[in-house]
């Protein structure tokens, strides 16, 4: 029989988070149920109703009884009552502060419990931040000291983590992958002169930075078009930048991945300049810099974060220095008229991500890191 885990996340599931069940959907030797207090309603294009433990009951929950389960770990007796008859073996929990509200879960059930981090910890505290990630980053030690292992997603998060007091010894670097089967490009499409935009519309992924950057680019080639895949609350604010600034763009919105792919194999340049904000948010990883490579579409983005981990500068893509528009613009610019230098730099992409971030390969590591936290925790 199986080992089962519970992939826990306080919301299921945020839609950019295609990567959490990417990762579930490869996991061969464990049986996986997803376990939170909100459902995205409608859930996102990349969950069903049966994935999720105890849906109909999650549905029921108030605010009373989603803050109860946080802090007490204590559970309504209908959702405990279907635990004790589909006992999981261990949790793995998704992103810091969800982490903290599992440990009481962990505590309850007497399981192992796991936690990713996806994005660096802010030591710092602003009037923007959510009152739940103020008390996680009051409260994290105790996930240091109480979790059984503290998955880094990259260097740069590990690097993160071990400043934050986390022990050497509980972190385990994994990079999760993606799927380069489904995402592999279709070469009989060409090539069309667009700059590709996917990601959140958040400050600190840079789309305003972009968007100056292609007012130049359009000076020299007025023929190229920049698409802006994605939402969030600085979309109007670009929106208007870019009318203002008469830049070819076109908003699209979220999409479901296939359409991203479709883009991705379309266009020239993927481009998402993530830089590091103020209050110290950057870019952890950027799952999205894989798939655009596995797409054999060449990376240009600032040198920022855990970016430097995906894209190979000078052979994938181009990093310029965080915030030098001229430097963005001119890589973009380059890769855009040298066509020899795409493609080499096109075929470089998807060679490096098939020999590093192979989704199979890396959730199969990820099942014998699952065997061995088992072992020490006596299960």
């Amino acid at each position: 029989m199986n080992n089962k885990v519970l992939i826990y996340a306080d919301l299921l599931l945020p839609y950019s988070a295609t990567f959490i069940s990417q990762q579930v959907n490869h996991l061969r030797r464990y049986e996986s149920k997803y376990f939170g207090t909100i459902l995205q309603e409608p859930l996102p294009f990349h969950l069903s109703t049966e994935q999720i433990f105890a849906y109909e009951n999650i549905r029921k929950l108030t605010k009373i009884d989603r803050g109860w389960i946080k802090l007490t770990g204590k559970l309504p007796p209908n959702i405990i009552s279907q635990f004790e008859q589909k006992r999981p073996d261990l949790i793995h929990a998704h992103f810091g502060p969800d982490a903290l509200w599992a440990l009481s879960l962990k505590k309850r059930l007497k399981i192992p419990l796991i936690t990713t981090i996806h994005s660096p910890d802010s030591s710092l505290f602003s009037f923007n931040t959510r009152l739940s990630y103020k008390y996680y980053l009051l409260n994290r030690s105790k996930l240091f000291k109480d979790g059984d292992k503290i998955i880094a997603v990259s260097e740069f998060i590990k690097t993160k983590l071990l400043a934050a007091g986390c022990p050497e010894e509980k972190i385990f670097l994994h990079y999760i992958g993606i799927d380069i089967e489904k995402i592999s490009p279709n070469l009989s499409i060409l090539r069309e002169d667009i700059v590709l935009y996917v990601g959140r519309l958040v400050e600190y992924k840079g789309c305003d930075y972009l968007i100056r950057a292609m007012s130049a680019i359009q000076t020299f080639s007025p023929q190229t078009k920049l698409i802006v895949i994605g939402d969030g609350p600085k979309r109007h604010d670009l929106e208007i930048l870019a009318q203002t600034s008469n830049v070819d763009c076109q908003f699209l919105g979220i999409q479901p991945p296939q359409k991203v792919w479709e883009w991705m194999n379309r266009s020239k340049v993927f481009c998402m300049p993530s830089f590091t904000t103020d209050d110290g948010h950057s870019e952890a990883f950027g799952m999205v810099f894989a798939e655009a490579q596995a797409m054999k579409l060449p990376v240009v983005s600032f040198k920022s974060g855990g970016i430097s981990e995906v894209v190979i500068h000078g052979q994938t893509g181009f990093l310029a220095e965080e915030k030098n528009l001229d430097q963005l613009s001119s890589y973009i610019l380059k890769l855009l008229q040298d066509t020899g230098l795409w493609n080499q730099f096109s075929q470089n992409a998807r060679d490096w991500v098939i020999q590093k971030f192979d989704i199979k390969k890396q959730t199969a590591i990820l099942e014998d890191f699952y065997d061995s936290v088992l072992i020490k925790a006596g299960h």
